[in-house]
């Protein structure tokens, strides 16, 4: 199964959090709702989640957490974690992002990389136990590895894998490891490889994401052009036409006790009961994003989702609710605060009283369109509010702010006319735009800053697009008061 997410001893720390924020030296354990939940593991009561900012280890009925982060006394190498599972003795096994492969048994850590072990690859994908209590670890670029708790075997395409960048692992029924990578799929019965591409079977896609096995022996296998169902004979392959999502990317997928199938996309999650699909998405549910990295199904029936912004759970009562997860705050450390509503990129931003302002922009997800969104953020409250928008629809429209008003600068327009001579002043007290006197070189991607009261101008391209611009020489400063532009020079 697919979820998105060493011998040397380390001393550890972990503080359990029930609601209150605990401090260490110079930072604080504390709650956040938003952080991107990268990898899953069930542990009997307990659940696992790797978060962009450590590992959490949650009791699912209380919801008391223990945090583990590098921070304190480097128990935990990496916060970058990619994969994780639990084995039968109860260690957990952690996959990284480019530091290796670590084992923690509630006490110790251990590190197992390219430099202490056999381990061909740092950089971890997926993990699995096979019927014998073996791990096996898929590798980005170095196959996958079975390890038996002393000695590695390597697993690449000289002895049977179809290709060594490997996504996903899973075990069926019978003992067989099965192997999803970005060139094919492969099953290794301990002695001999099986190998199936979509040109020779009906696999949907050679790219495989994700897969798991349901009770009845079933492979359930993700892929970049949709589900395929294979029960060893028969393949039986779903795309979006049929399960309703809006692509056939399957990132993650996992299976309930009661046996539905559950997929996670970058644009939401689906179950199947084996007749009917059914979708969710943050239109129908209480998910604060629709791009799912993880995914793992408890005994109790339990759901538990990783997005890019929270962890979310569906529970066997059908319900969604949202939780929260552990973070460091205090000195040199980040922390994520609520999403602004518009998704968007070349943005200018400002801060007025206390508040800041992202003005304009270009939608890079949906419309690949300019902007003229004004949206408002409280960090106080972190909420965010639509403001009136800016006249001129543009991104790039970098500017300043001179006694207490914002002045959005050139940039692109909507007919992509990369450098346009627009200069509008966006009063946040009164939420109203007024043009003003226009630029005399138009540019886009330029520099400003203000001294003494006035905004210069410098640099910056004109042209046809990003790739095609010629750069802007002459220097320009704006007098608020006088609303008037003149030339200084060139840079």
């Amino acid at each position: 199964m697919k979820s998105k997410n060493l011998c040397v001893m380390f001393i550890f720390f972990a503080t359990a959090l029930t609601g209150f924020a605990y401090a260490q030296n110079d930072v604080v354990v504390s709650s956040t709702p938003y952080a991107s939940v990268n990898a899953l593991a069930g542990d009997g009561d307990y659940l696992w989640i790797g978060t962009e900012f450590g590992l959490t280890k949650m009791h699912k009925a209380t919801e008391e957490k223990t945090f583990y982060h590098e921070r304190f006394g480097d128990g935990l190498l990496s916060v970058e974690i990619t994969a994780m599972i639990v084995d039968p003795q109860g260690n957990l096994w952690i996959g990284t992002n480019g530091e290796g492969l670590e084992k923690f048994d509630g006490s110790n850590w251990q590190v197992l990389n390219s430099d202490t072990s056999a381990l061909p690859n740092d950089t971890i994908t997926d993990l699995v136990v096979d019927n014998s209590g073996h791990l096996w670890i898929a590798t980005t670029g170095g196959g996958a590895v079975k390890y038996d708790g002393s000695e590695m075997i390597v697993y690449d395409t000289s002895v049977g894998l179809p290709y060594n960048i490997v996504n996903a692992l899973s075990v069926d029924n019978d003992g067989s490891v099965w192997f999803g990578t970005n060139f094919g799929l492969g099953k290794f019965d301990g002695q001999e490889w099986t190998k199936y591409y979509s040109f020779d079977s009906d696999l949907p896609h050679n790219k495989v994401l994700s897969i798991t096995c349901d009770g009845s022996g079933t492979m359930c296998i993700g892929t970049s052009g949709g589900l395929g169902l294979f029960d060893g004979e028969n393949w039986v392959v779903y795309k979006k036409e049929e399960t309703g999502m809006t692509t056939n990317i399957i990132d993650v997928i996992a299976t309930d006790p009661i046996g539905n199938i559950w997929i996670g996309t970058s644009e939401g999650c689906a179950k199947f009961d084996g007749e009917n699909w059914t979708i969710y998405t943050t239109d129908n549910t209480c998910l604060s994003n629709n791009e799912i990295l993880a995914l793992t199904a408890d005994s109790e029936r339990n759901i538990w989702v990783g997005t890019s912004y929270r962890l979310a759970q569906f529970d066997a009562e059908e319900t969604w609710k949202e939780h929260n997860t552990c973070i460091l705050a205090g000195q040199g450390t980040w922390s994520r605060i609520k999403n602004m509503p518009t998704i968007r990129g070349t943005h200018t931003a400002h801060e007025v009283n206390g508040k800041i302002y992202v003005i304009g922009g270009y939608d890079y997800n949906d419309s690949h369109m300019a902007l003229s969104t004004v949206e408002e953020l409280d960090p106080a409250t972190q909420e965010w509010t639509t403001k009136e928008p800016m006249p001129t629809v543009r991104f790039g429209p970098f500017g300043a702010v001179v006694n207490g008003k914002i002045y959005a600068i050139g940039g692109v327009d909507e007919n992509k006319t990369y450098g346009i001579s627009t200069v509008e002043e966006y009063d946040p007290a009164t939420d109203t735009w007024t043009t003003k006197a226009p630029l005399q070189n138009p540019r886009w991607d330029h520099a400003s800053c203000v001294v003494n009261g006035k905004i210069y101008v410098i640099g910056g391209g004109f042209g046809v697009s990003s790739t095609n611009s010629t750069g802007v020489g002459p220097t320009e400063v704006y007098d608020p008061e006088a609303d008037t532009w003149t030339t200084i020079g060139d840079i």
